[in-house]
């Protein structure tokens, strides 16, 4: 299995990082890339262990999230062998309004 990350993806962890860094410091956005990166290794070998994800149930694909710490998600399809990480949610912002982002 391989990794393919969305744009959209890419660029919300880029704009997460940077905010952290800018408030709490590079010490916290380097534990926020790293705590990031090895949930992505932990999908490549059970990419399964995310649930679906409640709000985005009603669309044709099947979407799986997982939690990374408290206050990220990583949202994310498995593909024959590669799982598509399509978008990095802020678990404190309106699910609705980011569910709907990716409902197409």
């Amino acid at each position: 299995m391989k990794v393919k990350w969305f744009p959209e993806a890419l660029l919300t962890l880029r704009q997460t990082a940077k905010y952290i860094r800018k408030n709490f410091g590079e010490k916290s956005s380097n534990t926020f890339l790293q705590d990031i990166f090895k949930y992505e290794k932990l999908l490549l070998h059970n990419p399964k262990i995310g649930p679906r994800e409640r709000y985005l149930e009603n669309t044709k694909l099947e979407y799986r999230s997982i939690v990374v710490k408290p206050y990220n998600k990583i949202v994310y399809l498995i593909n024959s062998n590669t799982i598509e990480i399509v978008a990095i949610w802020d678990c404190r912002r309106e699910p609705d309004a980011q569910a709907r982002s990716l409902q197409y």
